[in-house]
């Protein structure tokens, strides 16, 4: 992290972050499927990092959510999957919360046991 904002700060070209690849599992692009972007955000388990995640989308997309659980209410991110994710797809111990959270605000959603499902 320091020495990206050291390189923001004497104004070296920005553009060589872009090419910098993403995390696995955080807020990776998977690709489009039937004009949905599919973004893999599987380490997103605590409720700041989903609902960072979320914000930052432009579009609604297919978001593979889930992993270890940390003690977080999920319900907060409610309202962001409403917005943004076109479907849901859960996993692990925190996707089994997001899963109940969408069922009960009728996000389309699934619950997998591994992502190979």
């Amino acid at each position: 992290m320091h020495s990206i904002l050291s390189t923001l700060l004497v104004g070296y070209d920005t553009k060589v972050l872009d090419a910098i690849p993403p995390i696995p599992h955080r807020k990776q692009d998977i690709g489009m499927i039937n004009g949905i972007r599919i973004i893999d955000d599987g380490i997103s388990t605590s409720t700041h990092a989903l609902q960072a995640a979320l914000m930052a989308m432009t579009e609604k997309v297919v978001l593979l959510a889930g992993g270890y659980d940390k003690g977080n209410d999920y319900t907060i991110v409610a309202e962001p999957l409403k917005q943004k994710a076109a479907y849901l797809v859960c996993y692990g111990a925190v996707g089994a919360q997001l899963y109940a959270i969408a069922m009960q605000y009728g996000i389309p959603s699934t619950m997998v046991q591994t992502l190979e499902e």
